[in-house]
């Protein structure tokens, strides 16, 4: 054999070895595409996770607001209840 014929089935070799670029795009988007299903997952997981805490923070303010006798509103603007004291209990708070 040639020192020719050594080196193009050396060459060969290398690349066969090497995988084709279609293969490897298709591979590729095939990993994103789990990557961001697996990112939507815990997204949604989050979400939901976050609205629960929510809703217990507003519900335990809720209380909390009764228990003191206060005028709970909801603001549109900022989305969050807003919990005033009543005059009467200040007054009983009062020294």
């Amino acid at each position: 054999m040639t020192k020719l014929s050594k080196r193009y089935e050396k060459v060969k070799k290398e690349f066969l070895k090497l995988e084709n670029p279609l293969d490897k795009l298709k591979r590729l988007q095939k990993e994103e595409r789990a990557f961001w299903e697996q990112y939507e997952a815990k997204s949604n997981e989050l979400t939901e996770y976050f609205g629960k805490l929510n809703l217990e923070y507003d519900r335990y303010s809720i209380q909390k607001a009764r228990l003191f006798d206060c005028a709970i509103t909801w603001d549109e603007r900022t989305d969050y209840y807003n919990i005033t004291p009543s005059t009467e209990v200040r007054l009983d708070i009062q020294f």
